[in-house]
């Protein structure tokens, strides 16, 4: 069952990379959740987050987490921000009991230190990419742009070759 459930998460991880504003990092948040590896669900829903941060359903998921791994204060913070928004009163009652039952039970209390975020695809897989918009024609220099008599901002002609290529 583990070998399917790693098989299945790295299928979702790539379909993720290919599209960073899929909503489907839930599904592989869930995953996460449900082969034990809370940390990984953790990172996965405030990356998630920071894309669509109302997002409520990737906010649940992310409280269960930091439940399991007893990080109580960030828990019940993010609880008491979406308690009013959760229409299913059985999961905010589930989840209720837990930060309560967490509160009696602990000694001392898990302090959870953010990782800092890191892209899902690194920067020099697509640098390539990035690289094509530009040409030597029209790559700005930090003098060009802080030199007020060359506006390169004017050449309109210059703007719209910009515009194509990153849209493209």
């Amino acid at each position: 069952m583990n070998f399917a459930i790693n098989e299945y998460i790295e299928s979702i991880r790539s379909e993720i990379e290919e599209n960073f504003f899929s909503t489907n990092f839930i599904r592989l948040a869930n995953f996460y959740f449900s082969d034990n590896k809370y940390e990984d669900c953790i990172k996965v829903c405030r990356t998630g987050l920071s894309i669509y941060p109302d997002y409520l359903t990737a906010k649940i998921m992310l409280i269960k987490a930091l439940l399991k791994l007893e990080y109580l204060s960030e828990a019940e913070s993010l609880y008491l921000e979406i308690e009013n928004k959760i229409q299913n009163f059985d999961i905010a009652e589930v989840i209720k009991r837990k930060i309560d039952s967490l509160k009696n039970g602990i000694v001392q209390e898990v302090i959870f230190y953010p990782e800092l975020n890191t892209p899902i695809t690194d920067y020099r897989t697509h640098s390539s990419l990035f690289n094509k918009l530009f040409d030597d024609e029209s790559k700005i220099s930090v003098s060009d742009y802080l030199n007020p008599k060359k506006n390169i901002f004017l050449d309109k002609s210059s703007f719209e070759k910009f515009e194509i290529n990153l849209e493209s």
